[in-house]
């Protein structure tokens, strides 16, 4: 299970690399790899990513590794991938994150269908970690699949805050997060704010309920196209529509308003 200990020590203390002991390699970040390590004095398991200093320059990402690091350090919440300990070396910066071992919730996603019920729980404890984040000012910006893990005994947590910024009241203009996630206001001139995270976990929910993305696709979409008006016609929704009879306002409204409030 991810670790849930209390942030109220570790960011206080000096740290470093001779503090925990090096298990195996789990992944690689943008950066450098991710390996699993244990804190030798409480012998707590932690996930370790690594940042190449020399790299993180190169790709002109220091201010948002930064700005990640300054946004972690402000979160402690049962749903979010916590930090507990961030250091360095000459070589590379340290982020100690809470381990999770039950895999992103892609992984999942593209190897079985999930019932109404068990995305229902998912999104329910991520509504939570988003009312969280939110009331610490703070947008995601990069909410999807493959940044959300899951724990051992099944429950999901943000992570990854890489491109998430500071919500200051005044509209945000920079468009930053994966494009099919992507709010509509974000590519309006009037900016956006913490709404767009709703979108994208909306997104995500659809997603896991149905296996695929609302189509974006003009050409594969619903009503577009030569045969478009056929193609919805011969949708099973629509299977107990008589088209003909509708259009010449034979069928019976299912609702009837009451024409005295107007």
């Amino acid at each position: 299970m991810g670790n849930q200990s209390s942030k109220t020590f570790e960011l206080e203390e000096e740290v470093n690399l001779g503090q925990f002991r090096l298990l195996r390699s789990v992944g690689r970040g943008g950066f450098g790899k991710v390996r699993i390590v244990e804190h030798k004095d409480s012998k707590k398991l932690y996930a370790l990513k690594y940042i190449n200093k020399v790299e993180c320059i190169k790709m002109n990402a220091l201010k948002n590794i930064l700005r990640e690091r300054n946004i972690l350090e402000k979160l402690d919440h049962p749903f979010v991938c916590n930090m507990r300990f961030a250091f360095q070396d000459d070589y590379n910066m340290f982020m100690t994150l809470d381990l999770m071992l039950g895999g992103d919730l892609r992984f999942h996603l593209n190897r079985r269908q999930f019932s109404e019920h068990e995305v229902k729980f998912w999104i329910s404890e991520l509504v939570c970690s988003l009312r969280y984040l939110h009331k610490q000012s703070i947008v995601h910006r990069d909410i999807k699949p493959d940044n959300i893990l899951l724990d051992q005994a099944g429950h999901a947590h943000l992570t990854d805050f890489n491109i998430a910024t500071i919500y200051n009241g005044k509209p945000l203009k920079s468009r930053s997060g994966t494009y099919s996630y992507m709010a509509p206001e974000m590519f309006s001139s009037h900016g956006y704010s913490t709404t767009v995270d709703w979108w994208s976990l909306g997104v995500v929910f659809y997603e896991a309920i149905y296996g695929q993305f609302l189509e974006r696709d003009v050409t594969k979409r619903l009503g577009c196209g030569p045969d478009g008006f056929l193609r919805i016609q011969q949708h099973a929704f629509f299977q107990d529509i008589d088209w003909d009879k509708l259009e010449q306002k034979k069928c019976d409204p299912p609702f009837t308003p009451s024409v005295s409030v107007f």
